[in-house]
Protein backbone atom coordinates (compact mmCIF):
# COMPACT_ATOMS: atom_id res chain seq x y z
CA UNK A 1 0.00 0.00 0.00
CA UNK A 2 1.55 3.10 -1.07
CA UNK A 3 1.53 6.64 1.31
CA UNK A 4 -1.08 9.32 0.45
CA UNK A 5 0.95 11.90 -1.24
CA UNK A 6 1.82 8.47 -3.45
CA UNK A 7 -1.45 9.00 -4.30
CA UNK A 8 -1.58 12.38 -5.44
CA UNK A 9 1.56 12.07 -7.59
CA UNK A 10 -0.18 9.02 -9.50
CA UNK A 11 -3.34 11.20 -9.66
CA UNK A 12 -1.56 13.82 -11.00
CA UNK A 13 -0.24 12.35 -13.58
CA UNK A 14 -3.75 10.29 -14.45
CA UNK A 15 -5.67 13.71 -14.67
CA UNK A 16 -2.58 15.38 -17.01
CA UNK A 17 -2.52 12.10 -19.67
CA UNK A 18 -6.41 12.30 -19.25
CA UNK A 19 -7.02 15.95 -19.23
CA UNK A 20 -8.98 16.33 -21.99
CA UNK A 21 -11.40 13.42 -21.00
CA UNK A 22 -11.40 15.13 -17.78
CA UNK A 23 -12.81 17.84 -18.55
CA UNK A 24 -14.81 16.83 -21.78
CA UNK A 25 -16.47 14.43 -18.75
CA UNK A 26 -17.07 17.12 -16.08
CA UNK A 27 -18.29 19.53 -18.44
CA UNK A 28 -21.45 16.73 -19.70
CA UNK A 29 -22.23 16.32 -16.07
CA UNK A 30 -22.32 19.73 -15.59
CA UNK A 31 -24.35 20.43 -18.57
CA UNK A 32 -27.27 17.45 -16.91
CA UNK A 33 -27.56 19.78 -13.94
CA UNK A 34 -27.70 23.13 -15.49
CA UNK A 35 -31.55 23.48 -15.71
CA UNK A 36 -31.54 22.61 -11.58
CA UNK A 37 -29.02 25.43 -10.97
CA UNK A 38 -30.16 28.54 -13.16
CA UNK A 39 -33.12 27.60 -14.99
CA UNK A 40 -35.58 26.30 -12.38
CA UNK A 41 -37.58 27.64 -9.35
CA UNK A 42 -35.57 26.88 -6.30
CA UNK A 43 -37.67 24.06 -5.30
CA UNK A 44 -38.04 22.41 -8.68
CA UNK A 45 -34.38 22.89 -8.83
CA UNK A 46 -33.59 20.97 -5.31
CA UNK A 47 -36.07 18.09 -6.33
CA UNK A 48 -34.30 17.83 -9.88
CA UNK A 49 -30.74 18.17 -8.59
CA UNK A 50 -31.67 15.14 -6.36
CA UNK A 51 -32.92 12.85 -8.86
CA UNK A 52 -29.89 13.70 -11.60
CA UNK A 53 -26.98 15.00 -9.53
CA UNK A 54 -25.13 11.34 -8.14
CA UNK A 55 -26.44 9.24 -10.86
CA UNK A 56 -24.52 12.34 -13.02
CA UNK A 57 -21.34 11.35 -10.85
CA UNK A 58 -21.81 7.91 -11.07
CA UNK A 59 -21.58 8.09 -14.70
CA UNK A 60 -18.51 10.39 -14.68
CA UNK A 61 -16.92 7.82 -12.68
CA UNK A 62 -18.03 4.76 -14.49
CA UNK A 63 -16.72 7.12 -17.75
CA UNK A 64 -13.30 8.10 -16.58
CA UNK A 65 -12.89 4.28 -15.33
CA UNK A 66 -13.17 3.14 -18.49
CA UNK A 67 -10.93 5.33 -19.87
CA UNK A 68 -8.28 5.44 -16.91
CA UNK A 69 -8.13 1.17 -17.38
CA UNK A 70 -7.84 1.84 -21.30
CA UNK A 71 -11.01 0.35 -22.33
CA UNK A 72 -13.60 1.84 -24.70
CA UNK A 73 -14.57 5.15 -24.22
CA UNK A 74 -17.09 7.35 -25.67
CA UNK A 75 -18.89 10.56 -24.56
CA UNK A 76 -22.36 8.67 -25.18
CA UNK A 77 -21.46 6.31 -22.71
CA UNK A 78 -21.96 9.08 -20.13
CA UNK A 79 -25.98 7.55 -20.75
CA UNK A 80 -25.12 3.86 -20.30
CA UNK A 81 -23.52 4.50 -17.02
CA UNK A 82 -26.33 7.04 -15.55
CA UNK A 83 -28.93 4.42 -16.37
CA UNK A 84 -26.73 1.39 -15.08
CA UNK A 85 -26.31 2.86 -12.18
CA UNK A 86 -29.14 5.26 -11.58
CA UNK A 87 -30.99 3.26 -8.59
CA UNK A 88 -27.86 2.73 -6.27
CA UNK A 89 -26.80 6.29 -7.10
CA UNK A 90 -30.38 7.98 -6.20
CA UNK A 91 -30.42 6.21 -3.28
CA UNK A 92 -26.63 7.48 -2.23
CA UNK A 93 -28.32 11.24 -3.15
CA UNK A 94 -31.12 11.02 -1.16
CA UNK A 95 -29.32 9.73 1.58
CA UNK A 96 -26.59 12.40 1.73
CA UNK A 97 -29.47 15.02 1.13
CA UNK A 98 -31.58 13.30 4.07
CA UNK A 99 -27.95 13.75 6.16
CA UNK A 100 -27.45 16.88 5.12
CA UNK A 101 -31.05 18.19 6.79
CA UNK A 102 -29.21 17.14 10.13
CA UNK A 103 -26.38 19.93 10.32
CA UNK A 104 -28.22 22.45 8.51
CA UNK A 105 -31.13 22.49 10.52
CA UNK A 106 -28.90 22.82 13.57
CA UNK A 107 -27.67 25.78 12.59
CA UNK A 108 -30.14 27.58 11.41
CA UNK A 109 -32.11 26.83 14.88
CA UNK A 110 -28.71 28.25 16.60
CA UNK A 111 -29.04 31.13 14.16
CA UNK A 112 -32.77 31.55 15.75
CA UNK A 113 -32.64 30.96 18.74
CA UNK A 114 -28.29 31.87 19.82
CA UNK A 115 -28.40 29.66 23.13
CA UNK A 116 -25.31 28.12 24.37
CA UNK A 117 -26.85 24.46 23.91
CA UNK A 118 -28.17 25.09 20.18
CA UNK A 119 -24.53 26.16 19.48
CA UNK A 120 -23.50 23.08 21.47
CA UNK A 121 -25.76 20.36 19.29
CA UNK A 122 -25.25 22.17 16.02
CA UNK A 123 -21.43 21.76 16.57
CA UNK A 124 -21.90 17.85 17.41
CA UNK A 125 -24.18 17.55 14.57
CA UNK A 126 -21.76 18.86 12.20
CA UNK A 127 -19.08 16.70 13.65
CA UNK A 128 -21.60 13.75 13.02
CA UNK A 129 -21.98 14.79 9.70
CA UNK A 130 -17.90 15.03 8.75
CA UNK A 131 -17.26 11.43 10.15
CA UNK A 132 -20.40 10.00 8.25
CA UNK A 133 -19.00 11.62 5.08
CA UNK A 134 -15.69 10.29 5.76
CA UNK A 135 -17.06 6.94 6.15
CA UNK A 136 -19.01 7.25 2.68
CA UNK A 137 -15.62 7.77 0.81
CA UNK A 138 -14.63 4.69 -0.73
CA UNK A 139 -18.88 4.13 -1.44
CA UNK A 140 -18.82 5.20 -5.33
CA UNK A 141 -15.29 4.07 -6.66
CA UNK A 142 -17.32 0.50 -4.53
CA UNK A 143 -20.40 1.02 -6.28
CA UNK A 144 -19.19 1.55 -9.57
CA UNK A 145 -15.77 -0.41 -10.20
CA UNK A 146 -17.19 -3.65 -8.53
CA UNK A 147 -20.26 -2.70 -10.01
CA UNK A 148 -22.18 -3.49 -5.99
CA UNK A 149 -25.29 -2.20 -4.70
CA UNK A 150 -25.82 0.57 -1.82
CA UNK A 151 -26.05 -1.43 0.75
CA UNK A 152 -22.64 -3.84 0.10
CA UNK A 153 -20.67 0.03 -0.92
CA UNK A 154 -21.63 1.33 2.48
CA UNK A 155 -20.58 -1.68 4.66
CA UNK A 156 -17.34 -2.27 2.71
CA UNK A 157 -16.87 1.48 2.53
CA UNK A 158 -17.24 1.74 6.80
CA UNK A 159 -15.02 -0.95 7.10
CA UNK A 160 -12.56 0.27 5.00
CA UNK A 161 -12.51 3.16 7.18
CA UNK A 162 -12.39 1.39 10.79
CA UNK A 163 -9.15 -0.23 8.88
CA UNK A 164 -7.98 2.41 7.92
CA UNK A 165 -8.93 5.22 9.77
CA UNK A 166 -5.70 7.74 9.24
CA UNK A 167 -5.95 6.91 5.21
CA UNK A 168 -9.26 7.60 4.95
CA UNK A 169 -9.13 10.82 7.15
CA UNK A 170 -6.06 11.68 5.28
CA UNK A 171 -7.82 11.01 1.96
CA UNK A 172 -11.34 13.17 3.01
CA UNK A 173 -9.32 15.99 3.76
CA UNK A 174 -7.44 15.95 0.34
CA UNK A 175 -11.10 15.88 -1.54
CA UNK A 176 -12.36 18.84 0.93
CA UNK A 177 -8.80 20.82 -0.26
CA UNK A 178 -8.93 20.11 -3.91
CA UNK A 179 -12.55 21.14 -4.30
CA UNK A 180 -11.88 24.31 -1.79
CA UNK A 181 -8.59 25.17 -4.22
CA UNK A 182 -11.45 25.03 -7.37
CA UNK A 183 -13.85 27.32 -6.22
CA UNK A 184 -11.64 29.52 -5.94
CA UNK A 185 -12.14 30.05 -9.91
CA UNK A 186 -15.75 29.34 -10.62
CA UNK A 187 -15.23 27.74 -13.86
CA UNK A 188 -12.73 24.98 -12.66
CA UNK A 189 -16.38 23.09 -10.89
CA UNK A 190 -17.99 22.54 -13.95
CA UNK A 191 -14.89 21.94 -16.08
CA UNK A 192 -12.73 20.07 -14.02
CA UNK A 193 -14.26 18.68 -10.36
CA UNK A 194 -16.12 15.72 -11.63
CA UNK A 195 -13.43 14.33 -13.27
CA UNK A 196 -10.64 15.21 -11.02
CA UNK A 197 -12.84 13.78 -8.83
CA UNK A 198 -13.19 10.39 -10.25
CA UNK A 199 -9.59 9.62 -11.11
CA UNK A 200 -8.47 10.44 -6.92
CA UNK A 201 -11.35 8.20 -5.71
CA UNK A 202 -10.47 5.35 -8.06
CA UNK A 203 -6.91 5.61 -7.22
CA UNK A 204 -7.54 5.56 -2.96
CA UNK A 205 -9.72 3.04 -3.72
CA UNK A 206 -7.39 1.14 -5.71
CA UNK A 207 -4.06 2.11 -3.48
CA UNK A 208 -5.81 0.78 -0.41
CA UNK A 209 -7.13 -2.55 -1.47
CA UNK A 210 -3.31 -3.33 -2.34
CA UNK A 211 -2.93 -3.30 1.57
CA UNK A 212 -4.95 -7.02 1.65
CA UNK A 213 -3.78 -8.21 -1.67
CA UNK A 214 0.17 -7.74 -0.05
CA UNK A 215 -1.43 -9.56 3.55
CA UNK A 216 -2.73 -12.60 1.06
CA UNK A 217 0.69 -13.14 -0.22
Amino acid sequence: MNSLSMVLRKSGHDIFQNIVEVVGVSLVSSLILLPGLFFMPPAFGVIYLLFTAMPSVASAFYMINQKKNRKTFKYSMFFKGFKKFYGRALIFGILLALLTIIPVSSWWYYITAKTMLSLIIAIFQSYFYIMILIAFVYIMPIMVIEDKGMSYSLRISLKLLLDNPGYTIGSFIQVVTVSALLMVTVISIPLLFIGIFSIFSANLYENVLKKYEEIKQ
